[in-house]
């Protein structure tokens, strides 16, 4: 009964359910999900740059054309290694890029 209004208080009992087996760390499984998730937007952001610089090979364009397109819809820079060969040799690193922000890291 509530001891200020007077109303009968019904007491619900509940019950839980138990099952066997192993507990884990979710905070582990959330980061393993959040590397894998990671790895899966590399490889995405990898294949759209191998697609964009195709595209740009086949319009007889040069493979800045491809980071450019790469850079304005990522809003990061193009990582290195990732360009062609071709393209690293014609663009080497200088300091001034490493003052600039990485923009060719």
């Amino acid at each position: 009964m509530c001891p200020y209004c007077g109303i009968p208080l019904s007491i619900r009992g509940r019950s839980i359910e138990t099952e066997s087996g192993n507990l884990s760390n979710l905070s582990a499984l959330r980061d393993r999900a959040r590397t894998e998730k990671l790895e899966l937007t590399r490889l995405a952001k990898l294949r759209y740059l191998k697609d964009r610089l195709q595209e740009a090979k086949r319009r007889g364009y040069k493979p800045g054309h491809a980071r450019h397109l790469y850079e304005a819809k990522y809003k990061e820079p193009v990582p290195r290694d990732w360009m062609p060969l071709e393209w690293q040799a014609e663009h080497p690193v200088s300091h001034l890029d490493s003052v600039k922000g990485g923009l060719y890291v």
